[in-house]
């Protein structure tokens, strides 16, 4: 009963994020960058960039094995080592799309 009763939240919280603030349009041609994509809200973030906004492009961060296959699996389409340079490792992605 925990864990249903915290979706709701989880859930709202990513979808206010993602429409709401960042004013994400379904199919939009862009690259999201999620931090702590293993997290309850990172996780959602990633669903709902996938699968219901069709984004191409949805980064998450993680390191270990464990999380990097879950980020994965939740709908990223890249995973970047948080214990590293994020910039670096973003520009050796080579990424064609715009950044929002």
């Amino acid at each position: 009963m925990t864990e249903a009763a915290a979706m709701p939240l989880t859930y709202l919280t990513a979808y206010e994020a993602l429409v709401e603030r960042l004013e994400i349009k379904k199919g939009e041609k862009a690259a999201l960058l999620i931090i702590n994509g293993a997290g309850g809200v990172g996780a959602v973030a990633s669903q709902i960039a996938r699968e219901i906004l069709n984004l191409p492009v949805v980064i998450t961060t993680a390191s270990r094995p464990n999380t990097i296959e879950f980020t994965k699996r939740m709908g990223a389409t890249h995973v970047l080592n948080h214990r590293e340079d994020l910039e670096k490792q973003l520009k050796e992605l080579n990424l064609e799309v715009p950044l929002k």
